[in-house]
């Protein structure tokens, strides 16, 4: 509360009562002074100026007193000026704080309505997106029954569409082109009654837009005109390929990754290609039937890889394609890399086939294969020649090993510069023509490794105790080799006796 301003009239007032006191006082002094009866003038004189200087005195303390006071009153004002200063201070920041706390649940309520209403409506995008491609999938499966090819054609292309723009529906799609591809479907020299040869070519066009839309979704990289390797954008990855007891005609994945191959059962016709190929997961194709040209160069099977039953049937004659190229024949593994369990047992190939320079590092079943034409292993890897006999068993003839039992090689079976890092066993195989081991190697610890359970193989009926083909023999000695670690002993032909020479 702010003090009072002093009068006016407040100084002259205590000045005139201040000099009225010390008037008072001097004229009592001085009246005192005359009441005595002082005999020396000099000394009333001095008493007499006495009594002036103590009413002078009572002038200058009545002044000093005033001043004081007028002191303490300007400082009390001033405290009290800075106290209401601080108190409006204090004021003014209770109500900014005020305002602040008001402003900013003004604002959270702001944004959590805006929040609202983004989350409805994302919620109602969403919600539309949805039945947006639920119509357009259910409209698309529809249409793939349709009796007209183009339909067919562009359910399809929507099913591609939709797939592209919504991740998540891809694998859902690549299932229904599948699903597609595994329907029955007759061969031209097999149309069924009512199917007339329009129907069976357009069917055919359908079923290879199938089988393109695949391709062309599965290759992750591509070379630029300047060399470097960039990455496909729309390339789907992840993607698992159910193709069970399907009919395939020029099937090609040159270039794709997948990650599970399932193709049991089926039908592989005209050229077969799969170049380059990699299967990150089980890749099976269990008595599944190639009647062309096929090749698997430079795939890579990170994962199990069967052929168990399988048959390669391709009898197409060797000549020239367009422009004078040399048109593929056979069945080509050139450059392949099994990582994992391999089976062919049982499959049968009916023309040449080639598995050079095909890396086998996890154990490879050939039992009871059979080969009617040139069985070509040069330089092919059996086991991790890094580490040989990695896989290390307590009995040689598990499924750890590397087996061609009871296989047949009708053909020339050519293993020449082959690595055997573990053990291979060739039990009851049969070579009709020419068996070629030349220059090939099997590493020391194997055989040291044989040598130590020989007694315990002659104990088991039906398995041979031996690591080599028929007409061969590993040499004594071993030796180092350039490159590669371990010791190696390499394959010597046993010529016959003079006596079972034919002659000459």
């Amino acid at each position: 509360m702010p003090r009072p301003l002093l009068s006016p009239w407040t100084v002259p007032l205590v000045s005139v009562v201040v000099l009225a006191a010390a008037g008072v006082v001097g004229w009592l002094l001085w009246s005192w002074i005359d009441s005595l009866t002082l005999a020396d003038p000099e000394k009333k004189a001095t008493a007499q100026l006495d009594a002036v200087k103590i009413s002078a005195s009572v002038v200058v303390a009545g002044g000093g007193l005033f001043a004081l006071y007028l002191a303490v009153r300007r400082q009390r004002t001033q405290e009290l000026e800075l106290e209401a200063r601080h108190a409006e201070l204090r004021h003014r920041q209770a109500e900014l704080s005020q305002r602040d706390r008001t402003q900013d649940h003004a604002e959270q309520v702001a944004e959590t309505n805006r929040l609202h209403s983004e989350r409805v409506a994302d919620d109602t995008k969403k919600d539309a997106d949805a039945r947006r491609v639920t119509e357009l999938y259910s409209t698309s499966v529809g249409q793939l029954g349709s009796d007209h090819a183009a339909v067919r054609l562009g359910a399809m292309y929507a099913l591609e569409r939709l797939a592209q723009d919504d991740p998540p529906q891809r694998q859902t799609v690549v299932s229904v082109l599948c699903a597609y591809l595994r329907m029955p479907y007759a061969a031209p020299t097999d149309t069924p009654p009512g199917l007339s040869d329009q129907d069976h070519l357009q069917e055919r066009q359908v079923r290879l837009t199938a089988q393109r839309l695949l391709h062309g979704h599965l290759i992750p990289r591509y070379r630029g005109q300047d060399g470097a390797t960039y990455s496909m954008p729309s390339f789907w990855a992840g993607i698992d390929l159910d193709l069970t007891g399907a009919t395939l005609i020029d099937f090609t994945l040159t270039g794709c990754a997948v990650r599970t191959f399932l193709a049991d059962g089926a039908k592989f016709t005209g050229d077969t290609q799969f170049d380059w190929t990699t299967f990150n997961g089980p890749a099976q194709f269990n008595k599944a039937t190639f009647t062309g040209p096929t090749r698997f160069d430079n795939v890579m099977f990170a994962g199990p890889a069967g052929f168990t039953g399988s048959a390669f049937e391709d009898d197409s004659p060797f000549g020239f394609g367009d422009g004078g190229h040399a048109k593929p024949r056979g069945n080509s593994f050139s450059d392949a890399t099994f990582a994992a369990d391999t089976w062919f047992s049982e499959a049968t190939f009916t023309s040449f086939t080639s598995f050079t320079r095909a890396t086998f590092i996890g154990p490879a079943q050939f039992d009871k294969i059979t080969f009617s034409s040139h069985a070509g292993f040069t330089e092919a890897t059996f086991g991790d020649i890094e580490s040989p006999l990695r896989h290390k068993s307590l009995l040689l003839g598990t499924k750890i090993d590397h087996s061609f039992r009871s296989a047949t090689f009708a053909g020339v079976a050519d293993f020449r510069k082959a690595r055997f890092a573990d053990p291979i066993w060739f039990t009851k195989a049969t070579f009709g023509e020419t068996a070629l081991f030349d220059n090939a190697l099997i590493a020391q610890a194997v055989v040291s490794h044989h040598s130590e359970i020989a007694e315990s193989l002659e104990r088991i009926q039906g398995v041979d105790k031996t690591l080599r083909p028929p007409g061969w023999r590993l040499s004594s000695d071993h030796t180092t080799v350039k490159g590669l670690r371990d010791t190696w002993h390499t394959f010597q032909r046993i010529e016959p006796e003079p006596d079972d020479r034919q002659p000459a």
